[in-house]
């Protein structure tokens, strides 16, 4: 099902040679790139290995490497008449696992609902662009342990004993200050790049539409 699925390739992530057997099946088809949650795709092309980075990078193409350019041929999005109904069903299939809306998601990323610049041009650059601006609460670390384990996610918290980090599949991943290797802000948000190769046009006027109705 789909929810042991996510599990499994959740637990792959948290070891390298897990992940490497991950990248293996991929490349192999025997697992879906569309399987992939954008924190699984985010850990594998910001991993520490350099081959690990690099085979993601291939295997996980965004439509431009050009973040404005991106968003510069999606502005016929803000022109067209965006459907409520249609941008929750939207948001809920794309957004949720980072973003809660409507008491629908989870409260990983930004809440949205507090979110005060709605327009609909900077929420299109939110979305295609998410990079551009990253509040330090919502940037991304990876922290990796002596056991092998990496995990990508928010930091929560952090003491003298232990760091904890949360995953985008919400789950809460503490490690302890000795057996910490390293601890490394991405800069990123978790949010990634190349949303726009899963939505069209008519998708992002109707997810806008909801998230600046949303009260």
């Amino acid at each position: 099902t789909p929810l042991i699925r996510s599990e499994v390739l959740n637990v792959l992530t948290t070891r390298s040679d897990w992940l490497m057997k991950l990248v293996d099946a991929i490349e192999d088809k025997q697992v879906s790139r569309a399987d992939l949650s954008a924190g699984i795709r985010q850990l594998m092309i910001t991993h520490s290995d350099k081959e690990m980075r690099t085979r993601a990078k291939e295997l996980l193409p965004t439509s431009s490497a050009d973040r404005l350019q991106v968003v510069k041929a999606y502005q016929p999005a803000l022109k067209l008449n965006g459907d409520l109904a249609r941008g929750k069903r939207v948001f809920q299939s794309v957004c949720i696992a980072c973003h809660k809306l409507d008491g629908v998601g989870v409260d990983l990323g930004p809440n949205l609902a507090s979110v005060t610049d709605r327009r609909p041009g900077s929420l299109l650059s939110g979305i295609l662009d998410p990079n551009a601006s990253v509040e330090s609460k919502y940037g991304s670390y990876l922290a990796s342990a002596k056991d092998g384990r990496s995990v990508l996610g928010i930091l929560i918290s952090e003491n003298g004993a232990n760091i904890t980090i949360k995953d985008q599949a919400n789950q809460e991943h503490v490690i302890l200050r000795s057996e910490l290797v390293s601890l490394t802000n991405t800069g990123r948000s978790l949010m990634p790049d190349g949303l726009e190769t899963s939505l069209t046009q008519q998708n992002l006027a109707d997810v806008i539409a909801y998230v600046a109705a949303a009260k």
